[in-house]
C-alpha cells in the first residue's frame, strides 16, 4: 500500500507485509491498488540479459555490497517521492471524503489482503533465494502460478462479497461492501499478470526501472482519485484509481523492462520446489497479514466507521518506517544475505550485524519523526474532525517500533531458507494481539470511559510477543539479536522522553502548543536524520 495506507498491501499488486513486505511488506493497497512495495513480483527468464556477469576485478561479497548500496540508494528514493505524493494526497483526500468513507475503505482492504495471503506462496522469494533463480523453465512456470493466484484471488473477493456485508450489516456504509468486495478484487487478478521480469531485477537489485514505474503506479492512482473525489465524494473513487494504477503498473512492466516475454508453463520440478518453499511463507503471511490488519475489522465492528477512518489516518502515518524499512530489507538485505549463504556462508554473520546497525539506525530517525512529527501534520492539514489522529500516531508507534525490529532481522530466517520459524512467530503475534486488543478495549470501556489508547496497546502486545519469538529462532541460528535490541530501544525511548517532557518545561508551552511542538519535531528529526545518514554512510565505505 504507497498511497492511502488504508489500503492494504494485497499480496497480488506491486507489492509491502504483508505481514511481510509483511512479510515482506506485502501488504500491497487492495482497495487503492498501489504498490507498498512493488518490486516484490516476479520476472521471465533471461538470465544472461537482466544479470551480466560480474566483472573480473570484483569479488562476489563486493559485488553485493555494490549492488546492495544501489539497491539502498532507488529504494530511499523511491520512499522519499512516494512520501511526499502521499503527505500531499491524503489531506487532499481527507478533505474531499469522511471518516467514514476512509474505514469502508480500511475494511475492504483488510479483507482482500486477507484472501490474497491464503493465496501467498512465497512465489517472488523462492526466485530470489533459489539456486535456479535465472532459469527460463523455472522463471515461467513462477509466473504461471503467479497467474492462477490472481485468478483465484478474483473468485474469492466475489465470494466473500455478502458475507462481509452480512457481517457489518448495521453499520452505515455496509452496502459499499457488498458492491466493493467483487471489482477491488480485479487488482490482484490484474496484478497476477505483471511481467515475470520483475522476478529477476529484484533477485539482481536492478531496481532503477522498477522504481520508475511504482512512482508512475503510485501518480496515476492518486490522480484518478483526486479527480474523481472532486466530482463524486464516494468511496468508489479511491477504487477507481487503484484500478487505473494496477493496469498502469502491468503494461509498464511489459513494455518498460527488459528480458524475453512471458510464457506459460508448467513444471512438475519447478511446481514442487516453489510450493515447498513457500507453504510456511504462505502460514507465516496469513498469520502475519491478520495480526497486523485485524484491529481494522475489530474497530470497525466494536465502535463504527467513523472512528476506523480516523484511526486508519494515524496508520497511515505509522506505516511509514514499516513501509520503508519493509522494502530496504526485501529488495537489498535479503537479497544480499541469501547470495552470502549461496556463495559464503562464513560470510552471513558479519553481513547481517552489520547492515541490521545500520537500518536500526535509520529506524529510530523515522520512528522519532512519526512521533514528534505525525502529530504536528494531523494538526496543520487536517480539519478538526481529524484531529483525534493525532494522539492514535504516538500511541500506535509502540507497536510500530516492535514490527521495526522484526522487520530488520526476520530477512536473515528467510535467507537461510527457515521459513518455519515465521509462520510460529506471526501465529504468537496473531493470538496475543486479538486477545490484547480485547482486553484494551474492556479497560477502555470500563475504566477511562470511551477512546482506544487501551485498544492500541493491547494489539502492540502482540508485537512483543511476535519479535520475542524472532529474538529466539535468531539465537538458534547463532544471530543473536536482543542486545542490539535493548540498545535500539532504550535510544528511542530516551530521545522521545527528552522531546516529548522537555517543550513542557516552559511556561508559555500551553498557549503555543503547536509552535512548541514543530520546532521541537524539527530539531529533533534534524538531528536524528543526520546522525543515521552519518553512520549509514560510513557503513558503506
Amino acid at each position: 500500500m504507497n498511497q492511502m495506507s488504508y489500503s492494504v498491501t494485497a499480496r497480488g499488486a506491486p507489492h509491502p507485509p504483508c505481514a511481510r513486505e509483511g512479510r515482506s511488506n506485502r501488504m500491497t493497497n487492495a482497495a487503492t491498488g498501489q504498490a507498498a512495495n512493488p518490486t516484490l513480483i516476479l520476472p521471465p527468464d533471461a538470465p544472461a540479459a537482466v544479470a551480466a556477469p560480474l566483472p573480473p576485478a570484483a569479488t562476489p561479497v563486493q559485488s553485493i555490497k555494490s549492488r546492495a548500496l544501489r539497491g539502498s540508494m532507488w529504494t530511499m528514493f523511491a520512499f522519499g517521492a512516494g512520501q511526499l505524493i502521499r503527505f500531499v494526497s491524503s489531506p487532499i483526500l481527507a478533505y474531499l471524503l469522511t471518516p467514514e468513507d476512509f474505514g469502508t475503505i480500511a475494511l475492504v482492504s483488510v479483507f482482500v489482503g486477507s484472501l490474497a495471503c491464503f493465496a501467498d506462496v512465497g512465489i517472488e522469494q523462492a526466485v530470489i533465494q533459489s539456486k535456479r533463480g535465472d532459469d527460463e523453465t523455472f522463471l515461467h512456470t513462477a509466473w504461471t502460478l503467479h497467474v492462477l493466484r490472481g485468478i483465484v484471488l478474483w473468485l474469492g473477493c466475489c465470494l466473500i462479497a455478502y458475507p462481509v456485508y452480512w457481517l457489518y450489516r448495521d453499520k452505515g456504509n455496509a452496502h459499499y461492501l457488498l458492491a466493493m468486495l467483487p471489482v477491488v478484487g480485479l487488482n490482484p487478478l490484474i496484478a497476477g499478470f505483471n511481467s515475470a521480469r520483475i522476478f529477476s531485477h529484484n533477485r539482481h537489485l536492478q531496481l532503477g526501472r522498477i522504481t520508475l514505474m511504482a512512482l508512475g503506479h503510485q501518480l496515476v492512482a492518486v490522480a484518478i482519485q483526486i479527480s474523481f473525489a472532486f466530482v463524486w465524494r464516494s468511496p468508489w473513487s479511491i477504487v477507481c484509481g487503484g484500478l487505473a494504477g494496477s493496469c498502469f503498473y502491468c503494461l509498464a512492466s511489459h513494455t518498460l523492462l527488459p528480458g524475453l516475454r512471458d510464457r506459460f508453463r508448467w513444471d512438475a520440478s519447478v511446481r514442487h520446489e516453489l510450493l515447498h518453499f513457500g507453504k510456511w511463507i504462505m502460514v507465516s503471511t496469513i498469520f502475519t497479514f491478520i495480526a497486523l490488519q485485524i484491529d481494522r475489522p475489530l474497530l470497525g465492528k466494536m465502535m463504527d466507521e467513523a472512528l476506523l477512518g480516523i484511526y486508519m489516518v494515524a496508520m497511515n502515518l505509522v506505516r511509514v518506517p514499516a513501509e520503508v524499512i519493509g522494502r530496504l530489507t526485501s529488495v537489498t538485505l535479503f537479497p544480499a544475505l541469501a547470495r552470502a549463504a549461496e556463495k559464503h556462508p562464513q560470510e552471513m554473520a558479519r553481513v547481517f550485524r552489520r547492515a541490521r546497525g545500520l537500518i536500526l539506525d535509520v529506524c529510530v530517525a523515522l520512528s522519532l519523526g512519526i512521533i514528534l512529527a505525525g502529530p504536528v501534520f494531523v494538526r496543520l492539514f487536517y480539519k478538526q474532525r481529524w484531529h483525534p489522529a493525532a494522539e492514535f500516531t504516538q500511541w500506535s508507534m509502540v507497536g510500530g517500533w516492535f514490527l521495526l525490529l522484526q522487520l530488520s532481522a526476520d530477512r536473515a530466517l528467510l535467507a537461510a531458507g527457515k521459513t518455519r520459524p515465521l509462520a510460529v512467530s506471526n501465529l504468537v503475534c496473531l493470538i496475543v494481539t486479538v486477545i490484547g486488543a480485547f482486553a484494551g478495549h474492556y479497560v477502555d470501556d470500563h475504566y477511562f470511559g470511551g477512546g482506544i489508547t487501551g485498544f492500541i496497546l493491547g494489539a502492540a502486545a502482540g508485537r512483543v510477543a511476535g519479535h520475542m519469538m524472532i529474538q529466539f529462532e535468531m539465537s538458534q541460528i547463532s544471530l543473536p539479536i536482543l542486545r542490539q535490541d535493548v540498545l535500539y530501544t532504550l535510544l528511542l525511548g530516551a530521545a522521545c522522553a527528552l522531546a516529548l517532557l522537555g517543550p513542557r518545561a516552559f511556561p508559555a508551552y500551553h498557549d503555543h502548543q503547536l509552535a512548541y511542538d514543530a520546532v521541537t519535531a524539527l530539531t529533533v528529526c534534524t538531528v536524528a536524520c543526520a546522525w543515521a545518514t552519518l553512520n549509514v554512510i560510513r557503513g558503506f565505505r
